[in-house]
Order: C-alpha cells, then structure tokens, then sequence
C-alpha cells in the first residue's frame, strides 16, 4: 500500500507540475499569512517569507526594474493606512510623502480585496547610497467579505508605466 501510494503522489505532482507549466504561473500560498498569489514568468520571487518576517513577500520583474513587496499588516485597516502615508483631508483621501508632496488616493477593490491605493514619494537608494525621492505606488487593501479580516500591504515601484493588476487580482484569502 505505501509504494503505491508514492506511485500515486509522483503522478499527481506530476500533473500539478504540467498544469502550473502550461499557464506559466506559480501560485504560492502563505497560510501562517493568510494569502496566496500568483506570478507570471516574467517575475522572479525574491524573498519568501522567512522566520525572521514570515509575512513579508519581494518580488522582481526579470525584463524591468519593476519590484513589488506584500506584507501583512498587523494593526486595524485605518492605522495601516497610516502607517504607509494615506491620510483623509479635506473630504477626501490623500497620500502624504516625502518633502510634503501629496497624491489623491483611488478607491480599488481585487477579487476578494478592497481598500485605498495612492502614490508617495520616499527616498531612494542604490549601491552607492541615497539618489533622490522616487514615488512607489502603495495599497493597503483589506477583506471586503469581513469586517476585522486581514490587512494586506503592497507596495509597488517600476521606472516605466507598468500595470501590476495582474497580479493583485490574483490575491486570495488562505486560512
């Protein structure tokens, strides 16, 4: 009965295998961190979660410069979207970044996601240390169907326009 069980593992993996190849997407689910999300072949992931920031995904673009991080946040919706630069001023939601520049947010919803994405210009850096402000794309995005359910950060960033709702639509719940 084991070895034909194993038989019958190999083949199914086998199979997986085929049906990940066929649509050129690698699904990668994060129970501990309640999500999974699909990239393309076009990205190469980074950095998994590991036990020092098990929540924490980094992803780079392999023909751009474009990159993308995903983590979880660990406080309620409305100080999350603080944390990460979203205020709301004069009726409306803005981002607040770096040398007061402010950006009028949008409302997005994703699948099985909704909540606030904006832009907010941060400092950056390369090997040889600070460059200028760069604006990244931020969203903090939150369960639609819960109340008090997960809170997701994403944060985006590519030299070229470049539509990453490929892949926030493929943002799912894992519990």
């Amino acid at each position: 009965m084991g070895n034909k069980m194993r038989v019958f593992v190999l083949v199914l993996v086998f199979f997986l295998s085929l049906d990940v190849g066929a649509n050129n997407t690698q699904r990668l689910v994060f129970t501990d961190c309640w999500f999974s999300v699909a990239f393309n072949k076009d990205w190469q992931v980074t950095s998994k979660p590991v036990k020092k920031n098990k929540c924490q995904l980094e992803a780079k673009h392999k023909n751009s410069s474009a990159n993308l991080s995903i983590s979880v946040g660990y406080s309620e919706y409305l100080q999350v979207l603080s944390e990460h630069g979203f205020d709301y001023f004069n009726q409306q939601w803005v981002t607040v970044g770096r040398q007061g520049a402010i950006e009028i947010a949008e409302p997005v919803k994703f699948k099985h996601w909704q909540g606030l994405k904006g832009t907010v210009a941060v400092g950056c850096h390369d090997d040889g240390g600070y460059i200028g402000i760069c604006p990244h794309d931020v969203l903090v995005l939150r369960e639609s169907s819960m109340q008090d359910g997960n809170v997701l950060i994403i944060k985006s960033f590519s030299e070229t326009e470049m539509d990453f709702s490929d892949i926030y639509n493929t943002l799912e719940a894992a519990y």
